[in-house]
């Protein structure tokens, strides 16, 4: 990235900007669990292929739901890193 090494003093900065990133994948998360919903729910389709489908996409929008809890936790502690960070560099200044 422009070929400068992060030094101590960008520590903070590097972890707020992979939580901006994270929050990004949530959304994006949130996006396609949203959009396997509304397909489904607006499908016409029936009989046992079609109620076959309509449990994977059940698990799809369940396991999009899963890891965007998991992308919060995360994100949360980017934050709290970037925080740590923070101050250990005013501490040390």
């Amino acid at each position: 990235m422009g070929g400068k090494k992060p030094g101590r003093g960008d520590a903070g900065v590097s972890f707020e900007d992979a939580a901006k990133r994270v929050a990004a994948e949530i959304r994006r998360l949130d996006d396609v669990g949203d959009d396997i919903r509304r397909r489904v729910r607006d499908m016409r389709w029936t009989g046992r292929s079609a109620e076959r489908f309509r449990r994977h996409a059940d698990y799809q929008a369940v396991r999009a739901a899963h890891n965007r809890e998991l992308l919060e936790s995360l994100r949360v502690l980017l934050i709290q890193a970037a925080q740590a960070a923070d101050s250990k560099v005013s501490v040390a200044s």
